[in-house]
C-alpha cells in the first residue's frame, strides 16, 4: 500500500467539509432597469418597451432572418443536386443486380 491510500497507517486524516449553512429566504425585488415592459392604452395588446431598445435590435432580428434564409437556400440547393444523384444511384445498383439474378434463374 501506498500513503496515497487513505488505509495506509501514514496517510494523512480526511478532511470533513463544514456542514452548510441554511440562507434568509429569497424576498422578490423589482424588475432590473432593463426589463421590458408592456405599455398600451387599455384598449389592445400593448408596445413592448425596452430600455435602449431600438432599430438596433430590428436590424438584429433581419439579420438573423437573413442568415436563416440563406441557410435555407443552401439545403435547397444541396437537395436538388443530392436527390438525383441518388436517384441514379439506385437505378445503377438495380441494373448491376440484373445479370447476376439472370445467372441464378438459369442455374436453377
Amino acid at each position: 500500500m501506498s500513503p496515497d491510500n487513505p488505509d495506509h497507517p501514514d496517510a494523512p486524516p480526511i478532511q470533513t467539509p463544514p456542514p452548510i449553512q441554511a440562507s434568509a429566504p429569497v424576498q422578490a425585488s423589482s424588475p432590473p432597469d432593463d426589463a421590458v415592459t408592456y405599455k398600451g392604452d387599455g384598449g389592445g395588446a400593448g408596445k413592448a418597451v425596452a430600455a435602449g431598445v431600438g432599430a438596433g435590435t430590428i436590424g438584429l432580428v433581419l439579420g438573423g432572418c437573413a442568415v436563416l434564409v440563406v441557410c435555407v437556400g443552401f439545403c435547397g440547393v444541396f437537395g436538388a443536386i443530392a436527390i438525383p444523384n441518388f436517384v441514379s444511384m439506385q437505378y445503377r445498383a438495380k441494373r448491376a443486380e440484373v445479370p447476376a439474378n439472370v445467372d441464378g434463374i438459369k442455374t436453377a
